[in-house]
């Protein structure tokens, strides 16, 4: 129930955090029925400005499905297992990138 300059004002400063830390955070839009469309710029402005990236519309789709939620806010297994299969998706292409670099 934070004002949304504060919601981005914190995420802005985690992800600097995260990042000096030499860690790649992965956003992922919480853009639920709930809090309506408004933080949809939130995520894409912080994703771009930190250059990370963002899996979006995932939880508004598993919240709308009621196969996937265990109550009107908190997904269930299934629910959480296809935001895990998303993240994966997102960041399957900076593995990739690593372990090429590296070799690990």
């Amino acid at each position: 129930r934070a004002p949304i300059e504060t919601t981005e004002a914190n995420l802005d400063a985690i992800l600097r955090r995260l990042l000096a830390a030499h860690v790649v955070p992965v956003l992922v839009e919480t853009r639920a029925p709930y809090l309506g469309g408004r933080y949809r710029d939130l995520f894409e402005r912080l994703a771009d400005r930190h250059r990370v990236p963002l899996v979006d519309d995932v939880i508004a789709d598993i919240l709308a499905d009621p196969a996937k939620k265990s109550d009107e806010i908190h997904p269930n297994a299934i629910g959480y297992q296809e935001l895990a299969d998303q993240i994966a998706e997102a960041i399957e292409p900076i593995l990739a990138a690593h372990e090429k670099r590296t070799g690990r």
